[in-house]
C-alpha cells in the first residue's frame, strides 16, 4: 500500500485482517486539544517544545538509545498488553528510532514525518482502522489524552514521545510475521524495511544502529 506525501513516499504492508477493521466506538478529545489543535499541549516559549517540555510527554534531545530506551520505550509498552513487550520489540523500537531520526528529532527534515520514529498521519489511520490494533489505540490515546483520530495523533508524535513510541509498537504489532531474533540484524533490516518504506533506506547505517540497539538492550558491548 503506497502512502504518498509531499516529497516523500512510503510503502507500508497489509495490515492484518484490515477489511475487517472498525473504527475506534468512541472520542476522547482533551481540553487541550480542543484549545490548540495541532500545537503542542505544553506551552514552550520562543517556539522550541524541546527546551520547555513536560519531561512525562518528552525527553530532551538528543537523546541516548539508553534513555529513551528507560523513559519512553518501556513507559510505553507499559501501556500495551504485555505479550508486546519482548526484547525483540524493545531491540526494533531503539534500532529504529535510531535509524529514523538519530533520537536528535522530532520533525522530518524537509519532510511530514513526525515523532522520534518519523511517522506520517496515514499510518494513523492505518491503525485505526486495522482490527488488529484499533482497540489498543483506543486505550493508548485515552491514557495520553490524545483524540483517536489521525490528526490528533499525527501532532501527537510531535509533542509525546511516550504516545510515539507506542504507536511504532503498533505499527510492529500489525506486521503479522513474526519479530527478528535478538542478533539477527539481516531480519530485523527487512522488518525495518518493510514496516516503514524509508524513501532513504541508508543500508549501511543499519549494523551499527542496530548493535547499539542490541546493546542497550541486553547491556552487552556492541
Amino acid at each position: 500500500m503506497m502512502l504518498c506525501n509531499y516529497k516523500t513516499c512510503r510503502t507500508l504492508p497489509p495490515l492484518k485482517t484490515i477489511a475487517e477493521a472498525t473504527p475506534c466506538a468512541w472520542l476522547f478529545v482533551s481540553v487541550c486539544r480542543i484549545a490548540s489543535l495541532g500545537q503542542s499541549r505544553t506551552k514552550a516559549t520562543g517556539g522550541d517544545p524541546a527546551r520547555h517540555h513536560d519531561e512525562t510527554l518528552m525527553i530532551d534531545l538528543p537523546a541516548t538509545p539508553k534513555t529513551a530506551l528507560a523513559k519512553v520505550i518501556v513507559p510505553a509498552l507499559a501501556l500495551l498488553p504485555a505479550h508486546m513487550d519482548t526484547p525483540e520489540a524493545r531491540v526494533m523500537l531503539v534500532a529504529i528510532a535510531l535509524q529514523e531520526s538519530g533520537l536528535r528529532t522530532r520533525q522530518q527534515v524537509g519532510g511530514p514525518a513526525h515523532g522520534l520514529w518519523q511517522n506520517e498521519r496515514p499510518v494513523q489511520q492505518l491503525l485505526i482502522d486495522n482490527k488488529a490494533s484499533a482497540a489498543d489505540v483506543c486505550a493508548v490515546c485515552k491514557s495520553r489524552a490524545v483524540a483517536p483520530i489521525a490528526s490528533d495523533m499525527y501532532w501527537a508524535l510531535l509533542t509525546d514521545d511516550v504516545f510515539a513510541a507506542a504507536i511504532a509498537r503498533l505499527i510492529l504489532w500489525c506486521d503479522p510475521h513474526p519479530l527478528p531474533a535478538l542478533g539477527d540484524v539481516d531480519d530485523a533490516w527487512v522488518c525495518y524495511q518493510k514496516n516503514w518504506g524509508p524513501g532513504k533506506p541508508r543500508p549501511a547505517d543499519w549494523p551499527g544502529n542496530y548493535s547499539t540497539a542490541l546493546a542497550a538492550v541486553t547491556g552487552t558491548a556492541p
